[in-house]
């Protein structure tokens, strides 16, 4: 039974090798245990399994391995089954979601988050990079959790990017001309966050390490890189984003927020 408790993530992992799951759970119980990390987990080890606990139960975090089957624990694994998965998770709000596979990381981590996952993790990692990867994606969801409680005592902000309408506690960014709306994953919405909030619209990496994914290690140089390629693919050129001399990426167009009442 899960726990209703607005720090304690909901964690579903979905691994057909019932070995390696557990060792994940026990790891991740392991961190509750020291106190890093308040979480309760579930194991799963099929898509259909996944899917049905999923529209039962919120997650925070989905930990998906692109092998598993869609039905029978006992029928042959398909990536093209976990990535149908992962497409379908990426439409829950308010959840991360963590690709934990043992197929090279150079061959399908580009693709899943430009679909929406929000990091890929090999099963070849060792704990540390696995926990504290697991543990800053935790951060960033409940910060996101946090933002959106305030629409419920209508202290929520908006914020007018060029064409662009973006909320504080909501993934979806309209576009006001076109009335497109487009999700963004967990990491692509605290990066947007903390430009338009950020007093001038800038951010580097070190800032984007440190406030957006909440971690200083395990971070790749072409982190904050690759995230505004794919923030620029869904929202287009509405989202002025300019890299500046000196390292740093400033935001063009922000308009002043707006409080609903």
């Amino acid at each position: 039974m899960l726990k209703e408790h607005p720090e304690i993530a909901e964690v579903l992992i979905i691994e057909d090798d019932k070995d390696l799951a557990n060792i994940l759970r026990r790891q991740l119980l392991e961190c509750e245990r020291s106190g890093m990390l308040k979480c309760n987990v579930t194991c799963v080890s099929t898509a259909k399994e996944a899917i049905l606990f999923s529209e039962k139960y919120h997650i925070d975090i989905f930990i998906v391995d692109l092998g598993i089957p869609d039905q029978s624990a006992d029928g042959p694994p398909s990536g093209a089954v976990g990535r149908a998965l992962v497409a379908k998770l990426v439409q829950r709000p308010n959840s991360g979601i963590v690709i934990y596979s043992s197929e090279p990381k150079r061959d399908n981590a580009r693709d899943l988050i430009r679909l929406g996952a929000d990091d890929y993790i090999q099963k070849t990692d060792d704990v540390e990079f696995v926990i504290d990867k697991i543990f800053s994606l935790w951060r960033r969801v409940l910060g996101l959790k946090q933002a959106k409680e305030n629409t419920e005592s209508d202290q929520l902000d908006s914020f007018g990017i060029g064409d662009l309408c973006f909320t504080l506690g909501n993934q979806i960014i309209e576009n006001t001309l076109t009335k497109e709306n487009h999700k963004l994953s967990i990491t692509e919405y605290e990066l947007v966050k903390y430009l338009v909030t950020n007093e001038d619209h800038t951010i580097t990496l070190d800032q984007y390490k440190s406030y957006v994914l909440r971690r200083k290690t395990h971070v790749d140089h072409k982190a904050l890189e690759n995230t505004i390629f794919r923030i620029r693919k869904k929202l287009g050129d509405s989202f002025r984003l300019e890299h500046k001399r000196g390292g740093f990426y400033y935001l063009q167009g922000v308009q002043a927020s707006k409080k609903h009442v």
